[in-house]
């Protein structure tokens, strides 16, 4: 487990196939549990260098899988199956800075379709909330500090808010604990390249882009929508 303050990430490590599936089984059964449907923002990082891995977030379920490395041309490795469903099912938003982008990479990666995902960049969900254009391409410290401010109110007047106050402080308690955390590892020397160290570092971070989803309520939105706002 990944620990901050009293609060826990139950991090999955998975090596194969079956593994990543049971992960995904027991996200859809709590999904189901809670009574949502279609509403699960989940926070993703694709890393490509020096090894390919996989991070995704939803609540404190945290998944990690590395990638088999892939050779050049036209020999692309696959995704496992379970992975790959997991990543174009319609229920789910995946969440994140510059998100798209990095699933550009992956689809090209491992030869599949990045229109079949469900993606939403935060800081462009941000831009069109708070009616600020500046925050397109604003990073995760710049969002978490925005959340975080209780003094500054959305102000997107075609956007029905469904998020109850209760809700907004619970997720900003958790947003502060994990941004802490993360603050408190990037001052250890080594948190990038102690193996262990990293994991927990980018657990951490995809909780965060989970945190940001559900307060935003990304999974409302979809590229089109978002940008034809903002444009």
């Amino acid at each position: 487990m990944t620990k901050f303050y009293d609060e826990f990430i139950r991090t999955t490590v998975a090596h194969n196939p079956d593994e990543i599936d049971a992960w995904a089984s027991k996200i859809r059964s709590i999904q189901y549990g809670t009574g949502r449907n279609n509403t699960f923002s989940i926070g993703i990082i694709y890393n490509f260098a020096p090894v390919g891995s996989v991070r995704v977030c939803v609540g404190p379920h945290c998944l990690v899988y590395e990638l088999p490395p892939h050779p050049e041309l036209p020999n692309l490795p696959e995704l496992p199956k379970p992975l790959d469903r997991f990543l174009i099912d319609d229920m789910y938003t995946f969440v994140g800075t510059q998100v798209e982008l990095n699933l550009e990479k992956l689809a090209r990666d491992y030869g599949i379709c990045r229109w079949d995902i469900n993606a939403v960049d935060l800081g462009t969900v941000a831009a069109t909330l708070y009616s600020r254009s500046d925050l397109k391409g604003a990073g995760l410290k710049q969002l978490a500090g925005l959340v975080l401010d209780e003094t500054v109110e959305l102000s997107h007047d075609n956007f029905k808010r469904t998020l109850d106050k209760e809700m907004e402080v619970e997720i900003r308690q958790n947003l502060r604990k994990a941004m802490d955390a993360m603050l408190e590892l990037e001052k250890e020397s080594d948190f990038l390249s102690n193996l262990e160290k990293k994991i927990e570092y980018d657990c951490i971070t995809t909780f965060v882009y989970f945190c940001l989803g559900e307060f935003l309520q990304a999974s409302h939105f979809d590229s089109e929508h978002v940008f034809a706002v903002v444009n």
